[in-house]
């Protein structure tokens, strides 16, 4: 008896769907917290986390009406499951386009910090290998829309996933070689530090092995088993770099003059707990004691200020 075609392809993109809807309302979530909490970031950030957002849930939109047409629109038509259509393929677009842009702003971020043209650089080609690759697989499907048939256009899955997995691999050892070779020597600020590193592990390891196994199963099995993977992509580039912005001042601590939530000491000065982004600030003096605390700009949080950098702000 032949294998029901939907369990070759649309069962993988079934739970892959699932796991995409259950993350888009975690990204839902943490754009809330962002929109409430840094309400003085600057305004090209916000429209950049405004188009990733969208651009995030109409991935979700066009995955949800793909397994709607193909499950019900669609129902005992076995001739139709073999075959993926034009909604099919805005997925790949989707997650590429998600992917280069976060890792876009996170070669802006690693270029703020360390001023490094050749790692920021080198950043910025694999997430245009990330973008172009996925497009062009996007544009293949159309021409060899038979899943059996994927294996095809390898090439352009080849240049797609392994740009994005090395684009990971860089932006992870990059921050976390960085963060860890500049801690300041406040217990609390080195503790926020430390904070940063794990998410930044944690987000960036996870998207680099959903992208290994997603290519592995491409390569390695004739079915659609590696969509299980691929659906949800999008949606952990996009909390991963949400994830990040957010840690400046923590879930449960609103901080609407924008600051990331000063520690104190044990005599009640502040102490600057700034670890995020580094842009442009100036200290005031703290006239309780002697300890400064930083006044921060729109853009985004100072991390260079807290690792002993000289920075003069620009007004």
């Amino acid at each position: 008896m032949a294998p029901n075609p939907a369990t070759i392809a649309h069962g993988p993109m079934l739970l892959g769907t699932i796991f995409n809807v259950m993350l888009m309302g975690v990204l839902i979530m943490q754009v809330y917290i962002y929109a409430t909490t840094y309400k003085r970031d600057s305004k090209w950030i916000k429209w950049f986390i405004f188009v990733l957002t969208f651009a995030d849930t109409m991935n979700t939109v066009f995955d949800i009406w793909y397994m709607y047409d193909c499950l019900i629109l669609h129902f005992g038509d076995f001739e139709y499951l073999t075959s993926g259509n034009w909604i099919f393929a805005t997925d790949p677009a989707m997650v590429a386009i998600v992917g280069a842009m976060t890792e876009g702003f996170y070669a802006w971020r690693i270029y703020a910090l360390t001023k490094n043209v050749w790692i920021t650089g080198l950043v910025v080609l694999c997430a245009t290998c990330d973008f172009f690759g996925g497009m062009a697989t996007a544009a293949a499907i159309s021409y060899i829309p038979q899943f059996a048939r994927f294996q095809q256009f390898e090439a352009t899955v080849i240049v797609w996933i392994v740009g994005a997995t090395t684009a990971d691999l860089i932006i992870v050892g990059t921050l976390v070689f960085y963060l860890n070779t500049h801690r300041t020597g406040f217990a609390s600020t080195d503790t926020k530090l430390d904070k940063l590193i794990r998410i930044t592990i944690q987000t960036g390891m996870i998207s680099f092995i959903f992208s290994v196994v997603h290519l592995s199963l491409y390569l390695g099995y004739s079915t659609g088993l590696h969509l299980l993977f691929n659906f949800p992509q999008s949606k952990l580039y996009s909390n991963s770099l949400m994830s990040t912005l957010n840690a400046r001042g923590g879930w449960g601590q609103r901080t609407d003059n924008n600051t990331a939530g000063p520690g104190v000491d044990s005599r009640g000065n502040t102490i600057p707990l700034q670890v995020s982004v580094g842009v442009h600030s100036f200290s005031t003096p703290n006239t309780v004691g002697k300890s400064r605390v930083d006044t921060t700009r729109s853009d985004m949080i100072d991390m260079d200020r807290e690792l002993g950098r000289n920075y003069k702000y620009e007004g």
